[in-house]
């Protein structure tokens, strides 16, 4: 069996107290009689609620501590469910505040950007009388206001996206006509759409990650109207799509750390079928199951950035004004051998 020496190229530390080092560093504490490493673990906790309830929303921003949330499904109470809302909330990393509303209800959206500049991706509602309302329509951010911006070539509800920015994103998948899954893919430079190749798999209620070029999709419903969730993944390399790594879990309408480039990500939550806290850990090569949420939820509106910070906002099956918080960070642990 190979030392670590001859591994690494140096010998394991002894000290007399645990340091505080880089992820990785390995040592043996000569006051405890153990060998540790410095490992990394992340956990959920519990965030200051939105100002207005909702579920179904869209997020974007480059973390969990700034962000743009827009749209969602509600008010649910006082009154009747609305088809959509037009509500708009900014976060700073500790609490939300209003701000002015999109141009045009929308739920069952995504968003791609920052949380200055950003994309609201075609609008779609789902009205109380049942069925789906497919839209064309996107509206741009400035961090103050929302502008109608060109509307896309394919009309759907509840699309997938992906981008960095408000001028770079992409759009994927989603309902249309009613109740039949879509791989429609589009790209967006600022001003105008342009179709893209389809999706391998034609599917609804997935996730999306990542940016223009480099993008993941992730979970969702396929075939028929029967529930049917996936644990599917789909890479798209700028221009195609090809199949990926599947995660463990399979599941529809899933929160995901959506921002950056999709080296590692996070997907939460879901339904498989009922309602999930489950959240799951890419590093570029697999998916590991990590800390699971608080509340077990669907539909929530999601950012965050690589799989060291997200945020999930609002949910399923009870949707409240919640908010839940992921953080990463270094941890001392103990090597144990069996």
């Amino acid at each position: 069996m190979a030392e670590y020496k001859s591994i690494k190229g140096f010998k394991v530390q002894s000290l007399a107290a645990d340091p505080s080092g880089p992820q990785g560093q390995v040592w043996y504490n000569t006051t405890t009689s153990l060998l540790k490493f410095q490992g990394a673990a992340g956990a959920w906790a519990a965030g200051n609620n939105l100002n207005t309830r909702r579920s179904d929303s869209a997020c974007a921003g480059t973390n969990n501590a700034s962000l743009v949330v827009c749209g969602g499904y509600g008010p649910f109470s006082p009154g009747p469910q609305d088809p959509g809302g037009t509500d708009c909330e900014t976060y700073d990393g500790t609490s939300f505040s209003t701000e002015n509303d999109m141009n045009n209800p929308s739920s069952y959206n995504a968003a791609a950007g920052t949380a200055t500049a950003a994309l609201n991706i075609a609008a779609g509602a789902s009205p109380p009388s049942g069925g789906s309302t497919n839209m064309f329509l996107s509206e741009t951010w400035d961090g103050t206001c929302w502008t109608n911006a060109n509307d896309m070539n394919t009309g759907r509800q509840g699309p997938d996206g992906a981008g960095a920015t408000s001028t770079a994103a992409l759009a994927f998948s989603g309902t249309h006509p009613e109740n039949a899954q879509s791989g429609w893919t589009e790209s967006y430079d600022g001003t105008s759409w342009t179709n893209m190749n389809n999706t391998t798999s034609q599917r609804r209620t997935g996730t999306g990650m990542g940016i223009q070029t480099v993008a993941i999709f992730a979970g969702g419903t396929i075939g028929g109207g029967a529930p049917g969730f996936r644990n599917l993944v789909e890479n798209w390399d700028g221009t195609s799509w090809a199949a990926g790594t599947a995660f463990n879990h399979g599941r529809a309408n899933l929160g995901s750390s959506h921002e950056g480039s999709p080296s590692t990500a996070l997907i939460f939550g879901g339904q498989g079928p009922a309602p999930l806290t489950l959240t799951e850990s890419w590093n570029g090569s697999a998916w590991t199951e990590v800390a699971d949420m608080a509340t077990a939820c669907y539909g929530m509106g999601s950012g965050g950035t690589g799989n060291d910070n997200a945020i999930a906002i609002d949910a399923n099956p009870s949707p409240t004004a919640g908010v839940e918080i992921w953080t990463f960070a270094n941890t001392v642990k103990t090597v144990t051998v069996s």
